[in-house]
């Protein structure tokens, strides 16, 4: 990641990473630095809209297929840690 692209992380309302086992999942800071509103909701508008539109494209909510993942204590993608932090994030939407 160039400085630019940090800048204009750091800078914006939102941001977001997508990946296999997680879909779509809100990042509240990086680097330890806030991005958006500090204490707004991890899931803004934009996070949402994506959210909702896959869920309905789809026809899989992945959100309540990792809370569902995390109260039985199995790992997604096989990563603990990043299932628990993800659940933490996603148990905002």
């Amino acid at each position: 990641m160039c400085l630019q692209d940090v800048y204009d992380v750091l800078n914006a309302d939102e941001a977001f990473l997508t990946s296999t086992s997680l879909c779509l999942c809100p990042i509240r800071s990086l680097n330890r630095q806030p991005i958006g509103e500090v204490g707004a909701p991890a899931w803004g508008p934009v996070c949402c809209a994506l959210r909702d539109a896959y869920i309905e494209d789809v026809g899989l909510d992945f959100v309540a297929q990792i809370m569902a993942h995390e109260e039985e204590g199995q790992a997604v993608g096989g990563v603990a840690a990043g299932a628990k932090a993800a659940a933490a994030v996603l148990a905002d939407a």
